[in-house]
């Protein structure tokens, strides 16, 4: 999608415009959707998928992904 300077403020944000620790944050949340995902299911592989999810990250924004991520992630190995 293209964007003209006029409506810039309206458009969506794009990943390539993201910055690096941004992109880790919300692969970090993908993961950890994953890894919660997975262990409801009783798969092992979601161990593995929660130990990828990242441990800080710069923003706010970007830690609260994290520890949602790693609150589910918790909360499956207690229930598992």
């Amino acid at each position: 999608m293209e964007c003209s300077e006029e409506i810039r403020p309206a458009c969506p944000p794009i990943y390539s415009q993201s910055s690096p620790s941004t992109l880790q944050a919300a692969d970090s949340g993908s993961r950890a959707e994953r890894a919660s995902g997975l262990l409801l299911l009783g798969e092992e592989e979601g161990w593995a998928e929660a130990a990828l999810i990242a441990d800080d990250a710069p923003t706010a924004a970007e830690r609260q992904l994290i520890a949602v991520g790693q609150l589910d992630v918790g909360h499956m190995a207690l229930i598992s």
